[in-house]
Formats: C-alpha cells, sequence, structure tokens
C-alpha cells in the first residue's frame, strides 16, 4: 500500500515516470523570451512567479486574466495564453495531490520531507484544505496546508495519477521549476523529455536559466562585497594643520562599520562616500596598494586615512 512505504525522491519517481533519464539525454537550447530591456509583460510574469513559487495558481490566473484585458499587454496575448494554460496544468496538478489526499485513513504512514507522521485526517472548509497529522515520536497533533508540503511530497502524491504522457512530464516539469525549494535540475530533465515529444518548453528553460543567473550574479556580488579592499580597520585624519580631528573606523561587510550613526558604499571602481558618526559624508578614493585613501568631505576639508590591519576571513 502506498501509504506504507516511503515516497520516493524526485528523480527517482522521475525515471519512474518513465522519462528514460538512463536512455535518453536532450539538450533543449535556451531562447530568450523577452529582451535584456524589460517589457509590460516583465512586471506581469514577476507577479505570476511569485504566485507560482507558493502554488496559489488561482491568483495567478487572475493576474493572467487582468493582463489579458490590459490593451497595452496586446502584443504579448500569445505568451499570456500560454501561460493560463501552464497554469491550468499546475492547478491539475494540485487537484490529484488533494484527490489523493482524502483517500488517506487514520493510522497511514505519511512522509514528508524528512519527517514521519501518522495521517489523522483531511479538512477542507472556509480556512481552506489541510491535514491533520500525527507525530510518530509522541502524541502530538500538527496541521499543513497543502501549500506546505515540499514539492517532492506533491509529486509523489500524484504519481499514481499521473501517466507517461509528454503533457504530464510537462507539468511535473513545469511544477519543479516554479515552485519554491524546487529541483532545477529534475525540472529540466522532465521539461526536455517532454521537448522529445514536441512540447515547446522553451519558455521554461529561459526560465530556470535566468534563475540561475540572477542567483550566480547574487552570489558574486555578495562575494565581492565581503572581498572589498576597503574592508578592515582605518585610521582618519580629517582637515589639516591645528584643525584635525582623528578617529579609528572598523568597515564591514554591506556597508556597515562598527560605529553605529556611520556608513559606507562603494561608487565605482576604488572611490567610496563614507558617513561619518557626525552626519558628514566624504568621498575618498583607495590608493593603488590599497593602504591609504584620501579626498574630501563635503564641504571641501580635506580627509586622509591609513589602513591599520585587514578584515578577519
Amino acid at each position: 500500500m502506498y501509504c506504507s512505504r516511503q515516497l520516493p525522491e524526485v528523480r527517482r519517481h522521475l525515471i519512474g515516470f518513465a522519462f528514460g533519464l538512463l536512455a535518453f539525454t536532450l539538450s533543449t537550447p535556451a531562447i530568450s523570451q523577452e529582451s535584456e530591456a524589460q517589457t509590460p509583460y516583465d512586471s506581469v510574469w514577476q507577479q505570476v512567479s511569485q504566485l507560482l513559487g507558493v502554488r496559489e495558481y488561482a491568483s495567478a490566473l487572475e493576474v493572467i486574466a487582468d493582463a489579458e484585458n490590459d490593451s497595452g499587454l496586446r502584443a504579448f496575448r500569445e505568451q499570456l495564453q500560454i501561460d493560463r494554460k501552464d497554469i491550468q496544468g499546475l492547478q491539475k496538478l494540485a487537484g490529484l495531490v488533494k484527490d489523493r489526499l482524502t483517500t488517506f485513513k487514520e493510522g497511514d504512514a505519511l512522509k514528508i520531507g524528512n519527517s514521519e507522521y501518522k495521517f489523522g485526517r483531511f479538512v477542507s472548509d472556509a480556512q481552506g484544505d489541510r491535514i491533520v497529522l500525527n507525530s510518530t515520536a509522541d502524541s502530538s497533533k500538527s496541521e499543513k496546508t497543502l501549500s506546505q508540503l515540499d514539492p517532492k511530497t506533491w509529486i509523489s502524491l500524484a504519481e499514481p495519477k499521473l501517466s507517461n504522457s509528454a503533457e504530464d512530464r510537462y507539468i511535473a516539469g513545469m511544477f519543479l521549476a516554479s515552485v519554491e525549494q524546487g529541483d532545477r535540475q529534475a525540472a529540466r530533465q522532465a521539461l526536455n523529455l517532454a521537448a522529445a515529444e514536441k512540447i515547446p518548453v522553451s519558455h521554461w528553460i529561459s526560465r530556470i536559466e535566468a534563475e540561475a543567473k540572477a542567483r550566480e550574479d547574487e552570489l558574486g556580488a555578495k562575494k565581492a562585497e565581503l572581498d572589498d579592499p576597503i574592508l578592515g580597520t582605518w585610521r582618519f585624519v580629517i582637515g589639516d594643520g591645528k584643525r584635525e580631528r582623528r578617529l579609528n573606523i572598523t568597515f564591514r561587510a554591506r556597508g556597515k562599520t562598527d560605529l553605529k550613526t556611520s556608513t559606507w558604499r562603494k561608487v565605482k571602481d576604488d572611490e567610496y562616500v563614507i558617513s561619518f558618526p557626525n552626519g558628514a559624508s566624504a568621498r575618498v578614493n583607495l590608493g593603488p596598494k590599497g593602504e591609504g585613501v584620501k579626498g574630501k568631505m563635503a564641504n571641501g576639508t580635506p580627509v586622509k586615512g591609513l589602513r591599520q590591519s585587514k578584515a578577519k576571513r
């Protein structure tokens, strides 16, 4: 009986789903869905993708319906129709998950993520659909909405009703490509196999690649922040002659310092804007060896700094 065995891993499911992953590999070229310049469709898809991520399919369809009635989006009508059909496919998957849960009986074993539960009951009322679970470790109970179940559990619950058709492969691929914490590699495999049977998938492949690129850029930006040459402790001298003011500042990542009211930001190359504790700011340039900075305060007062120590990694 399904409920008494562990739920399979997503990739294992896809293999059992007759995807033939070991025997067939297809590489689908990425076709850019949109130009680099923002289009009216971009903001629509941003709203839709956020809703798909949390499995709010009815709300996503409402956004599509509004967009289809927007004269400014007439040029994107064909893509909006594709999106509508895609979301309806995701609704089908959600329906299969719900239908499967209604067949569980009290006491049936159910694995969600890495946790084992005993099924309590399925509840559907004005507050929505959810399941009551009993802990296998103690007598405690908990509730989970369907959207709180992890993606691989959804795939496993829907598995008995999913066919080997290209359409169902496509639905599984869309789901894993759009849901938060979805398996993007398994999504690509499923979509590529659907493409082998003449289902257009390039818009989803492009989205997967765009997401991966955005994640790569974000990681690169974070690494650049952690490697910024200004990080560390500096001794600053503001002014010159008898009216000099001296202070030490430790620059930290993400524009922070060890002083509560002091911040910094990189303007370009080796140029920085520093906000000092008294609210005054300075624009300085980092020297070629990274051991000194020199510039002026906003009022023209000269400022220079000498590195005391580098940031610890």
